[in-house]
């Protein structure tokens, strides 16, 4: 009986069946390609993790320096309440309605009324529907002289206000 020929290497490779390939071979061949670097696939990794740990706690951040402490903002739901508080500089949220116009009213610190347009009913223009909603306007008072007006009327006193609010008011006034 005659011997077989010894395999080699190479006349294994060639009697490899496609399905023999493993992962292994691959990864060999993706790397010999230069396709697959794994320490490169390692640093990005690592670089985009500490990227997004860095900016998940600047956004924390941003966040509760702009939230007010709980308790400290006071939810009024009447004029009175809200009059009150902005006569004393002491934050305060209070949203109502002016005819077809919802506004969010908020005292800031430092005697700071902020007017905000957050709805219209669909029965006004949508031209005014445009310039007016999300509109908003910064107010400046003194302690003990807030005028009812800001908070009765849309319009107020707009002497001593600032915004795009103003400048829509004054657009169609």
């Amino acid at each position: 009986m005659a011997k077989k020929p010894k395999k080699t290497a190479k006349s294994r490779k060639k009697t490899k069946s496609k399905i023999d390939i493993t992962k292994y071979d691959i990864d060999k061949l993706l790397k010999k390609e230069g396709i697959l670097n794994e320490k490169r696939k390692k640093t990005i990794s690592k670089a985009m993790l500490i990227s997004a740990g860095v900016l998940i706690i600047v956004i924390i951040g941003i966040l509760l320096y702009l939230m007010p402490a709980p308790g400290n903002v006071k939810v009024c739901k009447t004029d009175a309440c809200f009059i009150k508080a902005a006569n004393e500089c002491t934050p305060a949220v209070l949203e109502k309605k002016i005819a077809t116009t919802t506004l969010r009213l908020e005292i800031k610190e430092g005697c700071v009324l902020n007017k905000k347009v957050i709805g219209m009913d669909s029965s006004e223009p949508k031209e005014v529907r445009d310039l007016f909603e999300n509109a908003e306007m910064d107010c400046y008072y003194d302690k003990g002289k807030f005028d009812p007006t800001y908070v009765t009327q849309i319009s107020g006193n707009l002497g001593y206000c600032s915004g795009p609010l103003v400048d829509a008011i004054l657009a169609v006034l």
